[in-house]
């Protein structure tokens, strides 16, 4: 007899396919984001403590960007992990 609807395994390991996806999709929407939209960097003539303000606030931008673009990825790896082992119990 075959069953038209999926075990609840098999529904649980698509909507963890499904979650990895959208989560390596938005990995990479972020990345594009840190890539194309970040501030352009001033004049190499400005200098002096606004200067300095300016880099540092740029640079935690940045590394907050990518903390959240490698916390999405790795999230989508242990979606895609989970997934796996629920097809090989299945």
């Amino acid at each position: 007899m075959l069953i038209a609807e999926p075990s609840t395994a098999e529904c649980l390991r698509l909507l963890l396919d499904e979650q990895a996806w959208r989560l390596r999709s938005l990995a990479a929407i972020v990345a594009d984001a840190a890539r194309h939209r970040m501030p352009e960097l001033p004049p190499a003539d400005w200098d002096g403590p606004a200067r300095a303000a300016y880099d540092e606030l740029v640079e935690r931008v940045r590394i907050g960007i990518e903390e959240a673009r490698s916390c999405l990825a790795e999230a989508s790896a242990h979606s895609t992990r989970a997934s796996a082992t629920l097809e090989s119990r299945g």
